[in-house]
């Protein structure tokens, strides 16, 4: 009998001692993971496996962001330009993108060169607006390069004719 109690005693241990389950995305978000946090916010956007949620995806971006993840730096400062599940606020649109494009972030050198060409949250600055769109034309920013022309005009004050 002791034998039997033995071997029981160790195969339960074998299947539930020492090995650790995979986190989640959750649990890893939660421990601090920029990454997961992106993560996490992104499928709040989206509504994939989760229900659609912009406070919650705010929430985990914010939460990225001031980890310093450029990405979610630029993906926040979109939230923030736009409203989507923060009031809208230009100026702190403008600061998102500056952390991120100061990190090289492409997009975010585009969109900080959108608002200085357009003046929205900064003063219109066409110098700073030519500055970040060649930043993100040098990296090969798809929509940079080809619009760089024709936003230097319109920050110039020149109308579109096309």
């Amino acid at each position: 009998m002791k034998t039997v109690l033995v071997v029981i005693g160790l195969g339960l241990c074998l299947v539930g001692c020492g090995k650790k389950e995979p986190l989640t995305l959750e649990q890893k978000a939660e421990a601090g993971g920029a990454k997961a946090q992106f993560s996490l916010a992104r499928m709040y956007v989206l509504g994939e496996g989760v229900l659609q949620d912009d406070k919650e995806a705010v929430k985990w971006c914010r939460k990225a962001a001031e980890q310093g993840d450029a990405f979610a730096q630029f993906n926040l400062g979109v939230m923030c330009r736009d409203g989507g599940g923060v009031p809208r606020d230009h100026k702190e649109a403008v600061k998102l993108f500056r952390k991120a494009a100061e990190q090289g972030d492409a997009s975010a050198q585009s969109a900080l060169g959108t608002m200085y060409a357009t003046g929205r949250g900064v003063e219109k600055d066409f110098k700073e607006a030519v500055k970040w769109f060649r930043k993100a034309a040098l990296q090969g920013m798809p929509l940079a390069n080809p619009t760089l022309g024709w936003r230097i005009a319109l920050a110039m004050g020149c109308q579109r004719t096309m």
